[in-house]
């Protein structure tokens, strides 16, 4: 099964957002912080905030993007649904890519 790539950017820095507007079970993948940012990204539930999401780092020129695998360390789940995933950026216009299938 071959992977998919799906880019998703964000216009305010104050309202999470899902990654996903329609149901899109996945079995694995990544979520990767663009390299255009210029913010941090936070990873969570419908609930999440710079405190309590999963912080991706912005990048830097001695820095590659930072990215979190979709599973259990790294390890394929049954399903992740992409409507339940939110992100939250510290500046508008940043966003992530998500590699999955």
């Amino acid at each position: 099964m071959s992977y998919t790539l799906l880019s998703k950017t964000i216009t305010s820095g104050s309202v999470a957002s899902s990654i996903s507007a329609t149901i899109l079970e996945v079995t694995d993948g990544l979520i990767q912080a663009k390299a255009s940012n210029t913010g941090n990204i936070y990873i969570g539930d419908s609930t999440v905030t710079s405190s309590t999401g999963i912080k991706l780092g912005k990048p830097t020129a001695d820095k590659t993007p930072d990215f979190m695998p979709l599973g259990v360390g790294g390890i394929p789940v049954n399903t992740v649904n992409l409507i339940k995933v939110y992100i939250l950026v510290d500046n508008g216009g940043d966003g992530v890519n998500i590699l999955y299938r």
